[in-house]
């Protein structure tokens, strides 16, 4: 396996772990579609890297979208 093949299965792997364990949240049935996107977002930013992790982190990565993926 490439050095960049072992980044996306790590990234991967954390996604799926934290996709998996979203139904243990205490009320999770009753969230919002705004909610969900959001924390969704999130696994994502913390699966890339651990510096999008908590708020101050999570602001960072949704720049690094709008100024990668949704200004185009």
């Amino acid at each position: 396996m490439t050095k960049k093949q072992k980044r996306v299965k790590k990234i991967i792997d954390s996604l799926k772990e934290y996709i998996n364990t979203y139904d243990t949240q205490p009320d999770y049935l009753n969230y919002s579609e705004e909610i969900i996107i959001n924390d969704m977002l999130y696994g994502i930013g913390i699966a890339l890297n651990n510096k999008y992790k908590y708020y101050n982190g999570y602001e960072k990565f949704k720049k690094f979208l709008l100024k990668n993926f949704l200004q185009k």
